[in-house]
């Protein structure tokens, strides 16, 4: 019942709460409902990655893609993650299979669709913007639209994503928003970033230990590029890729976890060139018999040489455990509890005051929580327990 930014800290816009929110009303508030309300989002988009591929550069080349993401081995432990970075591309992909289907079409729907996607995807995390640039490029590679067309189609897309996120952020304290949302965020980038190295060599070094997939995706481009019916696909996926590398060169992410944005668009390229290969080596009845077997061995071998080793599952630690056992053994359900880790706090059936819902190293170092507010806080909400050091 805390209001966001003005008694609850959050430095993002408030979807990513909404999504969470619209899990806790359909089951219970606790961690499965939340996880479940994100892998339902991530499912959604990572189907739509798989619409796309295949608008893109014709079936089955969203298949092929789908199958290489599920080679990285970081994609599934994080699909039900509780963190905003799956749900935000998710629904940038839902953004570009509803635009593409109005460029195809020219009907309003789809554009209006594509833009409340847009919308609810930047104000899960503003760091998917960038998918404003393959976005665009659909709409200017519509070969039934006019330039004036063109041009009416985007400005009223802009006008109606700005005008979605007035209504997303109106029901909320603006100066609550402005200290979280910007003040917040600049301070933690003048304090230090919790990765060490700068934006370009932490993506680069991401990509380059995932060089198969982006060696691939390269091949493949200029293979697909030589034919006109693939160059949109070519070069919208290159634009969101070079987008998507631009903006964490300049705005570094606090986690590492983001890097995985990078490589979707390479595994969309990527996978269309694998479903060329297929149909036109594998699948092709006029190829002859030993060319189809030879062609079928090379795919098994790529298939085997990316599929990933171990998944790198994370459940709760065991001295998380401990720790969960013994808050519910000294504290009511519901009783308000301060600890360093309030994800602890809730996984234990207990609320942290509102004020205290943050309590990271980097809202202290920032100077965004004192000790001061961390007394009153626990004078108001009547806090008898204290876990540290989780």
């Amino acid at each position: 019942g805390a209001r966001l930014y003005s008694e609850v800290s959050l430095n993002k816009p408030p979807v990513f709460i909404w999504i969470l929110r619209a899990g806790f009303a359909l089951g219970r508030p606790d961690v499965a409902s939340a996880r479940l309300s994100v892998l339902a989002v991530t499912l959604a988009g990572f189907l739509s990655l798989g619409i796309l591929g295949d608008a893109l550069f014709g079936s089955p080349s969203g298949l092929c893609a789908l199958a290489l993401l599920l080679c990285v081995e970081e994609l599934l432990p994080r699909a039900g993650v509780v963190m905003p970075d799956l749900p935000a591309l998710s629904l940038a992909a839902v953004s570009l299979v509803c635009m593409h289907r109005y460029a195809l079409g020219r009907r309003a729907r789809w554009a209006a669709l594509s833009a409340l996607a847009y919308t609810a995807a930047v104000a899960t995390h503003p760091l998917v913007a960038a998918g404003a640039l393959p976005l665009s490029a659909l709409v200017l590679s519509a070969r039934d639209l006019s330039p004036a067309q063109k041009a009416r189609t985007l400005s009223g897309y802009a006008l109606l994503v700005l005008a979605l996120a007035a209504l997303c952020l109106l029901p909320y304290d603006r100066e609550g928003m402005l200290r979280w949302m910007l003040r917040y965020n600049l301070a933690i980038r003048l304090t230090g970033n919790e990765l060490t190295g700068s934006g370009a060599t932490l993506v680069g070094t991401y990509l380059l230990a995932h060089w198969p997939i982006v060696t691939l995706a390269l091949a493949s481009g200029a293979w697909l590029s030589r034919d006109p019916r693939s160059r949109v696909g070519v070069m919208v996926a290159a634009l969101w890729f070079a987008a998507t590398v631009v903006t964490f060169t300049l705005w570094k992410p606090l986690w590492d976890n983001y890097f995985l944005w990078t490589l979707i668009a390479p595994a969309l390229l990527a996978g269309a060139g694998v479903a060329r290969f297929l149909s036109r080596r594998v699948l092709d009845p006029t190829a002859s018999p030993r060319s189809r077997l030879l062609s079928g061995l090379a795919v098994a071998a790529l298939a085997l040489s990316l599929a990933p080793r171990s998944i790198p599952w994370r459940g709760r630690s065991a001295t998380m455990e401990a720790v969960v056992r013994d808050l519910q053994s000294v504290t009511a359900p519901g009783e308000y509890v301060v600890s360093d880790d309030p994800f602890m706090v809730f996984v234990g059936g207990r609320r942290a005051p509102p004020p205290l819902a943050d309590t990271s190293n980097k809202s202290i170092v920032t100077g965004f929580l004192s000790s001061a507010d961390a007394l009153s806080a626990m004078r108001r909400y009547r806090v008898r327990v204290v876990v540290l050091g989780t």
